[in-house]
This record gives C-alpha cells, sequence and structure tokens, in this order.
C-alpha cells in the first residue's frame, strides 16, 4: 500500500503572507506547493469572488489536493479558504491534515495589498471581496470544528518569527528531519 502524502493547508485573508510562507516552507521540506492562484489557472477555474463560486473553487482545490494526495505527493497548499464549512470538509476529506492560519489585520493588510485587491474592493472594482464585502470566518474553537493546528500573527511578528515557527511546528508534527 503507497504511503498517504501529507497536506499543510495554510489559510488567511489576501496579502496574509500565506505565499511567501507556504512556498518557503515547502521548498525545506521538500514539499510540493500549491498557491490556489496558480491551481485555479491550471484548472482552468476563471475568478469568482461569490459564495457560490468560492465554495465551488474550494471543493475542485479540494479534491485535487485529495487526488495527489493519494498518490503519496506531500503537499503545502496556499488559500484563503473563507469559511469554517470549506475548512471542515477538508479535514473530513484529506488524511495527514495539518491546518494553519494566519491572523493579520486589517490595516496591514490593506498597507500590503500586494495585488491591489483591497484598492479594488474598496474602489467598488470588485463587489464581493473576501473580509471586506464578503465574508471571512475566523477559526471557531469547537468540537465540530476543523482548528487550525497552528495560528500565527503575521501583522504583529516578523516573517522570519513566523516562518521559525511554522518549521518548528510541521516538523514536530510530522516528525521530519529539518534538511
Amino acid at each position: 500500500m503507497e504511503k498517504i502524502g501529507n497536506v499543510i493547508w495554510i489559510w488567511g485573508m489576501s496579502g496574509s503572507g500565506k505565499t511567501t510562507l507556504g512556498f518557503r516552507l515547502a521548498q525545506e521540506l521538500g514539499y510540493t506547493f500549491l498557491d490556489s492562484d496558480s491551481v485555479r489557472r491550471i484548472l482552468n477555474i476563471p475568478p469568482d469572488f461569490s459564495v457560490s463560486g468560492r465554495l465551488e473553487y474550494q471543493t475542485a482545490l479540494r479534491h485535487h489536493v485529495q487526488g495527489l494526495q493519494q498518490r503519496g505527493v506531500n503537499l503545502v497548499v496556499a488559500s484563503i479558504t473563507p469559511m469554517q464549512e470549506m475548512r471542515n470538509q477538508n479535514k473530513a476529506l484529506l488524511k495527514n491534515y495539518f491546518e494553519v492560519y494566519l491572523d493579520c489585520g486589517i490595516d496591514t493588510l490593506i498597507d500590503r495589498d500586494p495585488k491591489g485587491f483591497y484598492k479594488k474592493a474598496f474602489a467598488g472594482e470588485i463587489v464581493e471581496f473576501t473580509g471586506i464585502n464578503s465574508p471571512f470566518e475566523k477559526p471557531v474553537i469547537d468540537s465540530r470544528n476543523s482548528v487550525p493546528k497552528l495560528i500565527l500573527d503575521t501583522g504583529e511578528s516578523g516573517e522570519e518569527i513566523c516562518y521559525k515557527i511554522l518549521l518548528e511546528a510541521v516538523t514536530k508534527i510530522y516528525r521530519l528531519d529539518k534538511r
């Protein structure tokens, strides 16, 4: 029987550092990195900021990840994953699942705005942008919900500190040797 791959799912608002930390972690561990924007292009799913569009995309992403995981591929996934329902489905479907939430204050996110999405949302050019005029649900801590194994404040802490904490947590959980 083939080994099922590990999945480290990093989620948070746009600009919270998912891609930066996720890519670096994947390189360090020798894992495959999946950025949600890139997967969207690979699966040929156009951006749809509506709640139904986000649910549909997250289902496609989850099944893509599951297929890779079943082939023994170890993954780091960076995706906004704004709704608790999405994260609950991840936990139910994916094995060896390690969830990381990157928390960051809205003022910092607006200042960073690497893709210009916040500016467009405030100008009315994006009508359903996560966390501004579309829901973003922070973790719900109870026994019925998927709860992040790690929560990092990427607004207050520097990138290097967050990365070291993330790497240490993941290597302990999966009992991995750091390269």
